[in-house]
């Protein structure tokens, strides 16, 4: 089979990806310029980089140039390995490697020739390093248009004043080291891999092989004592092979393999995930909303409005909606939740302090809120302090993300859901009345915030609040958990990054119709952390303190159904260690 045909199906998907991101970056800042608003340095300085490689990989046609940072970087490296008159790795073309030669003629300028069928060991070589590259979610740096064609001939090249430089180079060289070490029998599984993958079956025209897999194989071959050697390679390849794409085909009573296979353990993750609820975790969003609401007043603000109503003390002019609004809220008061009852489902769902007697409070979900913001804040700071952020690792946010997710779940069955849409109901009446001209008016405010601090300074007792600080907390909440309901599968998982750092640097523009509380991304999740603890004013040096490891409480998926009898035996027992108590 000639190896040159064979597309290499990642590497074409991350390139259409990175250039999408490029592209979304580029419109995200030409929309600020374009609504007036001023670009920081850095901002107008990334902007004219990406302009730049834009313009180049755009004109460029054959050999095509790249969007794709680790893939820059990586032929960059390679181009050191190769001399005069050698294959050079030049480009991809929709995943298919595309190499040049460097040819002396004499002349001071060597000149590139296109090779049309690259040997296979310089395709092998290539593939495996890059797929080792990709297995160990190598971060690169950011690519900038060069501005002369380098001696390998293409313009595209890695950003070596990144502080990311300095790691690519050592895992390149660290990957290299390893593929030239399995080289001979990378040779003969990638044609394997190659027959295996071709939609048109074994001899097909269009072989295609996944470069981070072949990696995988090449490794577990390796860690079984596979040599080049082995007579049954096929079939130790396509064991591999099944191992890695979850195929069974010899029932479930033969997992245990014989010689060299050992004991293979079950894989948990490919069971369904602990029974997370995403619609529980993101009616606490309201909740939140809710709780802040409770701490400016807003509530008491809307009944001191009608009240004043009802004696005369705000003018409204004329028939308008907002007195209807205001005689409708008095006459309903009955159908509705009242404060007492409002603050007992806040405090069974979020921990708030308060409601009525003899209800469980979530204490759990105010420190686990906390404990999250933390370790999201010093994994942030880790990356950028970092020299090597090949060596961070984001399990203990993405723990700390699954406990207050799981915390969330639990709490959200039962009657919360039907009082999540309740109370969203009052806080948009609350804010279409505080918002509404004739009120604001009435009290020479801007905005329903001004309403609030007014009344709250004037009318009721405990002064004014400082509302800014609990409308940015509100938004949080609402974003953090938003966040966690559509991210709830993958913050389940035990393997992979929990955040992108790429969206986290460089945020994508929302699709139509989506909004940051709705469907956030890392940017805004990672910011919304921050905020949170910034307006609880949660110091640095105490970061550390809040984001220290701390066991997961011991809790069912969802809440245990026992009789009445049985909660009383619970109840005077105490904790029996397996999440069952009274409440």
């Amino acid at each position: 089979m000639a190896l040159y045909k064979t597309r290499f199906r990642d590497i074409a998907l991350r390139e259409i990806k990175e250039h999408l991101k490029l592209t979304n970056r580029k419109a995200q800042l030409d929309k600020k310029i374009a609504d007036k608003l001023q670009l920081a340095q850095t901002e107008q300085e990334e902007l004219d980089r990406i302009n730049k490689v834009l313009k180049v990989i755009d004109a460029a046609t054959d050999p095509k140039e790249t969007a794709n940072p680790l893939f820059a970087a990586f032929r960059y490296l390679m181009q050191d390995e190769d001399c005069a008159n050698k294959e050079t790795l030049v480009a991809h073309d929709d995943g298919r490697l595309k190499f040049a030669k460097l040819a002396s003629d004499g002349s001071k300028t060597p000149k590139m020739s296109s090779v049309s069928s690259p040997k296979d060991e310089n395709i092998v070589l290539a593939a495996l390093t890059l797929g080792i590259l990709e297995l160990e979610g190598t971060d690169a740096p950011q690519i900038i248009a060069a501005s002369s064609p380098v001696p390998a001939g293409f313009c595209i090249v890695p950003d070596r004043s990144d502080a990311r430089w300095n790691s690519v180079s050592q895992a390149f060289y660290s990957a290299l080291g390893e593929a030239k070490g399995m080289e001979d029998l990378a040779r003969l599984v990638l044609p394997i891999l190659a027959e295996e993958g071709n939609a048109d079956g074994r001899g097909g025209r269009d072989p295609e092989v996944m470069v981070r897999e072949f990696a995988e194989i090449m490794r577990e071959l390796v860690r079984r004592g596979v040599s080049a050697d082995e007579i049954q390679l096929r079939r130790r390849v396509n064991e591999a092979l099944n191992r890695f794409q979850h195929i069974d085909e010899a029932g479930p009573y033969t997992r245990v393999a014989t010689r060299d296979n050992g004991i293979n353990p079950p894989d948990l993750e490919a069971l369904d995930r602990y029974n997370l609820v995403p619609e529980n975790i993101r009616l606490m969003g309201v909740m939140f909303v809710s709780a802040m609401f409770d701490e400016i007043r807003a509530f008491q603000c809307l009944d001191y409005c009608v009240e004043a109503s009802q004696r005369g003390e705000i003018v409204l002019v004329g028939n308008n909606d907002v007195g209807q609004w205001l005689f409708n809220y008095w006459r309903d008061a009955p159908n509705r939740l009242s404060d007492l009852e409002r603050r007992t489902f806040l405090s069974q769902t979020i921990g708030v302090p308060g409601g009525e007697p003899g209800y469980s409070r979530n204490e759990n979900a105010q420190p686990l809120m906390l404990h999250l913001c933390s370790n999201v804040s010093k994994l942030i700071t880790q990356y950028r302090e970092a020299e090597n952020v090949s060596f961070i690792f984001q399990q203990r946010a993405r723990k700390a993300a699954r406990d207050l997710a799981a915390n969330l779940s639990l709490h959200g069955y039962g009657m919360a859901y039907y009082a999540a849409g309740e109370l969203q109901k009052q806080l948009n009446f609350v804010i279409d009345v505080l918002s509404h001209p004739e009120i604001r008016a009435n009290f020479g405010a801007r905005d329903m915030w001004q309403v609030c601090d007014q009344i709250n300074t004037l009318h009721l007792p405990g002064g004014p609040k400082n509302t800014l600080k609990y409308q940015t907390l509100a938004t949080c909440g609402t974003i953090i958990t938003a966040w966690l309901a559509n991210n709830a599968h993958h913050i389940m998982s035990s393997t992979g990054q929990l955040l992108d750092m790429g969206e986290v640097r460089n945020p994508s523009p929302y699709p139509p119709g989506q909004k940051a509380i709705t469907h956030p991304n890392d940017f805004d999740f990672v910011n919304a952390c921050e905020l949170y603890l910034s307006e609880y004013a949660i110091p640095d040096t105490e970061t550390n303190q809040y984001a220290a490891m701390r066991a997961a409480e011991e809790q069912p998926s969802r809440p245990i159904q026992m009789p009445s009898v049985v909660q009383e035996i619970v109840g005077d027992i105490g904790d029996l260690g397996i999440g069952l108590s009274r409440h």
